[in-house]
């Protein structure tokens, strides 16, 4: 999979910055402190979170109907 961002949103959760990439129409990298987290998989209205720094090798975590929840997760993982 071409990883190169298409669009990119950058969300606040408290003094953290979580930044999102969107690489393609179903898939989002999410990162914390400029390292990557994460991946949010978009498939159908259920938004599939992916715990890891490879897209290839990423555990699910969490579906979830809500994208700013699927972001809010792994912005909260990254920082255990």
């Amino acid at each position: 999979m071409n990883m190169t961002a298409m669009a990119t949103a950058v969300y606040s959760a408290g003094s953290t910055e979580v930044l999102v990439e969107k690489h393609s129409e179903q898939v989002y990298s999410v990162s914390v402190e400029g390292r990557r987290c994460g991946f949010v998989e978009r498939v159908g209205n259920v938004y599939v979170v992916l715990s890891g720094v490879r897209y290839a090798t990423a555990e699910e975590v969490l579906q979830t109907l809500d994208f700013d929840r699927a972001v809010e997760r792994l912005g909260s993982l990254a920082r255990q």
